[in-house]
């Protein structure tokens, strides 16, 4: 009897515990419902999110990239009603003769910023206000193409540790993706003029601009494909978004000094790979598992949509398209992922828009799945277990809850330990005031690292240097200063005093402490006097 009392206990007991976990599931799913029928609620939570996320990490009084220095200087100029179109501080660089400043619209947004604050401080500020808005417009992107679920959808993407950390850094990729992804909106609502107009404005903000011209060329080659009686909409897709950027080219303040430039910028340098060890370590290539494992949900999604793919094509089922412009769209962001991918494997700075345009594609297609009715069975089959089993489905809901967190705080905590070592809103600014303070304008210095050059052009630009912004800006037309460069910045020059004074008439040298020990050593074996020693460079004259 008493064995039969505890018995019947327990079933109710545990019939309870399934009542309360069924309601607990309902209720969840009900928030979830809300979120996704009320965009301004969803909006509202993401800008709170983003805003505290960005200002956690934006707090420290350090810069993930020293790029931050030469956008801060450019700005400060840019607010004083200076437009600089000649660049004499890198007088061996093609930038002495073609110089186009290809981030001019992200400097004049960032003007404001430094009306108020310092122009460092102004950085990072506008880092939060661009970066939050960055994904705020990818959430309104995603709905606007139809993607189920885009709130969610735009939490795994802003919290990718690769994209997240790129978005960090003081570039001009928020505005870019801002631009971008209206600028695909309007191509797939056939908005022709307003995709000219930011195919425009994209040349004039950011060095990156062929691809919103690329993806409109793919979206229209696609579009031809799947229904060649569309082909004045096709055509009138591409040749909008190539008249905007052939204007944004031609009417231009740095036109024509800048078609020089975008040919280096683009094709040498964005396009072909370099042999060259020196140069930033975002051009080299991503290791394979890291970047599976740094988008690792990422690529999850995009396995169970190939899938779920097959098992549509093997049941014959047939996907759901409003129409043949909507299905080209989705091929077109697909091809687009696919294409981001192997150009992130051969150069890794393109994580950050193989990142937001990955899941953006996986979003798109895991809406056209559940709209087709491809993955109904499944969904069916998991209800029913739902509705019989609430307990288990909330403890593997409650884990998938610990996952994310842990995902999350995979990214957050280490960009923010980064943060702590960043670069300092001061560094190098001791040794180049003393230098400037006791030699001419104009004076050229040999800066044995290259990406030292904007902290120097920031504290000070009434000095020149050897190399800067990038090393692959050397001028073609002499490739022995290349090779010069390369030896000195290696430490196997055997005269390096003959080498600096003769192949480019300096007479001092500036070694910052991130300078290989082999560089500091042969200058040290070649007798080069110490000017200026602190923690952070070391100043020495040319024997």
């Amino acid at each position: 009897m008493i064995a039969k009392h505890k018995e019947t206990a327990m079933i109710h007991s545990r019939t309870s515990n399934g009542v309360i976990a069924q309601k607990i599931l309902t209720k969840l799913y009900s928030t979830v419902v809300i979120i996704e029928r009320r965009p301004w609620l969803a909006g509202s939570i993401l800008t709170v999110i983003f805003l505290a996320l960005f200002s956690f990490l934006q707090r420290h009084s350090t810069i993930l990239d020293s790029d931050a220095f030469y956008h801060a200087k450019m700005t400060q100029f840019l607010s004083w009603g200076v437009l600089i179109k000649d660049f004499p501080w890198l007088p061996f660089t093609i930038l002495a003769d073609y110089y186009t400043d290809h981030h001019f619209l992200y400097h004049v947004i960032l003007v404001p910023f430094v009306w108020i604050f310092d122009p460092l401080i102004a950085m990072k500020v506008a880092i939060v206000v661009l970066g939050v808005a960055a994904l705020l417009v990818y959430f309104w992107a995603l709905r606007r193409l139809g993607a189920v679920g885009a709130f969610w959808w735009t939490i795994l993407a802003a919290t990718s540790w690769p994209f997240l950390f790129r978005l960090n850094l003081v570039k001009a990729l928020p505005l870019s993706l801002i631009i971008f992804l209206v600028g695909i909106v309007a191509l797939r609502e056939n908005r022709l003029k307003l995709l000219a107009l930011l195919s425009f404005i994209y040349v004039w903000t950011y060095g990156g601009w062929p691809l919103l011209l690329f993806t409109a060329g793919l979206y229209s080659g696609i579009l031809l494909i799947v229904n060649i009686k569309q082909w004045r909409d096709a055509i009138a897709s591409f040749t909008s978004a190539l008249l905007g950027s052939a204007a944004g080219v031609i009417i231009n303040p740095y036109f024509p000094a800048n078609i020089k430039f975008y040919e280096r910028q683009i094709i040498d340098i964005a396009l072909i790979p370099t042999n060259i060890n020196a140069v930033g370590r975002e051009w080299f290539r991503f290791p394979p598992f890291e970047l599976f494992t740094a988008a690792a949900l990422l690529f999850i999604v995009a396995l169970i949509i190939a899938i779920f793919s097959v098992i549509g094509w093997l049941n014959n089922q047939s996907y759901k398209y409003n129409d043949s412009q909507e299905r080209s769209f989705y091929l077109t962001s697909a091809v687009l992922g696919v294409v981001l991918f192997f150009s992130t494997v051969a150069s890794q700075r393109y994580i950050e828009y193989f990142i937001p345009l990955g899941y953006l594609a996986v979003a798109l297609w895991m809406s056209v799945l559940v709209r087709s009715e491809v993955m109904a069975p499944f969904l069916e089959i998991l209800n029913n277990w739902l509705l019989t089993r609430a307990r288990y489905m909330l403890a593997v809901l409650l884990l998938i809850i610990a996952i994310a967190f842990g995902y999350v705080g995979r990214g957050v905590l280490p960009l923010d330990k980064r943060f702590k070592v960043g670069w300092s809103l001061t560094y190098l600014k001791g040794a180049i005031e003393w230098f400037e303070s006791r030699y001419p304008g104009q004076t050229l210095v040999y800066n044995v690292r290259w990406d030292d050059f904007p902290e120097l052009f920031y504290f000070s630009n009434n000095l020149r240097y050897v190399s800067g912004l990038d090393i692959r800006f050397f001028n073609k037309r002499d490739k022995s200063d290349l090779t010069a460069w390369e030896k000195l910045y290696q430490g196997t020059a055997d005269n390096p005093s003959e080498l600096i004074r003769e192949t480019f008439g300096a007479n001092y040298v500036f070694v910052s402490q991130f300078n290989t020990t082999e560089a500091i050593k042969m200058l040290e074996d070649n007798n080069f006097p110490v000017l200026y020693k602190d923690d952070e460079a070391i100043i020495y004259a040319v024997p």
